[in-house]
């Protein structure tokens, strides 16, 4: 699959701009964990990781939550 430079740089602008409640409401991140608790943390401090690290079931919440977010900027 080829994805074109400005949908990669676009997609990283959703990712860094995602809120708690978005994550919550997506369920990458278990809603009342004390403020997001180590995910909310890892997500902010080391996105990388946090994606390459979340669980299949979780990844495609957030991938489907990016490709929402994406379709609704254009």
């Amino acid at each position: 699959m080829m994805i074109s430079s400005d949908r990669f740089r676009d997609t990283f602008s959703v990712l860094h701009n995602l809120a708690l409640w978005d994550l919550e409401d997506a369920g990458v991140i278990k809603p009342g964990a004390g403020g997001g608790g180590s995910s909310w943390t890892r997500f902010n401090n080391d996105l990388t990781t946090f994606v390459l690290k979340l669980p299949a079931d979780r990844l495609s919440k957030l991938f489907a939550l990016v490709e929402r977010k994406l379709a609704e900027a254009s």
